[in-house]
């Protein structure tokens, strides 16, 4: 009998990388699909995909554990599967903001964490005036805005 993994931390990563419009190559069951209606490029970008996911540190049990709890410690919560796996998204997409917060990633990613949770009951405009500070380099353009935005609103996901 094959286990199917539905609802596992790493089948998610897997799963989002996968299941795009444009390589559609996750089955509603858990799977990964090679069809023939794949270019060659396509089913290079499967392979490709895959072995990344592969050789990351959360494709296996051990490397999530280690993973959560490393994020646990970092932010001293309990974290459930959904808050763990934005924290994972947000480690591609929103580490950009570290570097305003000064240090090595590593401890800019804390300091920017703890500074977040010291603001989460405020609203986007207090927020936004208050991590201004942080960016005094730069010039608060349409494009900054929206990126700070969806920056609060995935932080208010965590911490909410």
């Amino acid at each position: 009998m094959k286990r199917v993994l539905r609802n596992g931390f790493a089948t998610k990563q897997l799963a989002d990388y996968l299941s795009t419009d444009k390589l559609n190559a996750w089955t509603e069951k858990g799977r990964v699909t090679a069809k023939t209606s794949l270019s060659a490029k396509q089913m290079k970008d499967v392979i490709k995909a895959t072995k990344k996911f592969l050789n990351q540190e959360t494709s296996r049990v051990a490397g999530v554990k280690a993973y959560q709890k490393r994020y646990e410690e970092k932010t001293g919560l309990k974290l459930t599967k959904e808050r763990l796996n934005a924290l994972f998204q947000s480690e591609r997409n929103y580490t950009w903001i570290y570097e305003y917060f000064g240090a090595s990633e590593k401890s800019a990613g804390g300091i920017f964490w703890d500074w977040e949770r010291e603001h989460k009951n405020d609203d986007f405009e207090t927020w936004l005036d208050n991590i201004r500070v942080y960016l005094y380099e730069r010039t608060l353009d349409e494009k900054l805005y929206n990126d700070l935005l969806a920056l609060y609103e995935y932080a208010k996901g965590v911490n909410g």
